[in-house]
């Protein structure tokens, strides 16, 4: 074991809402809620890779109109995610998974309650690459 082993990534949205952001993650995406420390909630995305809501007043940052930032969610088969986020009642940008031009993937793309964009892919090759 190495002293530079990594553990895994956590990265923060800001909100001026919280609330609202958890109960999206938590009630519609279904994210595993982890850890309340009040002003930042924790979920687990996957095993190492964790989602962090931040209330925008409270954090070392604060919210701003412009979300320059994605978070992709990578799954093995896109139907059964993009017909679970729909039946949540969430307006995706596309009536149907997407197939890529530039990368071998098939997705979809929806805003979450503050503009944050949501994409989730399947992969049909190794991290989308054009063989």
């Amino acid at each position: 074991m190495s002293e530079y082993d990594l553990e895994g990534t956590l990265t923060l949205f800001y909100y001026d809402d919280l609330e609202r952001a958890f109960n999206f993650y938590n009630d519609i995406i279904k994210f595993k809620f982890v850890a309340d420390f009040g002003y930042v909630k924790i979920f687990k995305v996957i095993e190492g890779a964790l989602l962090g809501l931040v209330d925008g007043t409270l954090g070392s940052h604060r919210t701003s109109p412009s979300k320059p930032v994605r978070l992709v969610v990578m799954v093995k088969d896109i139907d059964p995610w993009f017909k679970k986020i729909k039946a949540g009642g969430v307006e995706t940008l596309e009536d149907e998974p997407f197939t890529g031009v530039k990368m071998r993937l098939k997705g979809f793309t929806f805003d979450d309650t503050e503009g944050y964009t949501v994409e989730f892919v399947q992969y049909l090759t190794p991290y989308g690459m054009l063989e």
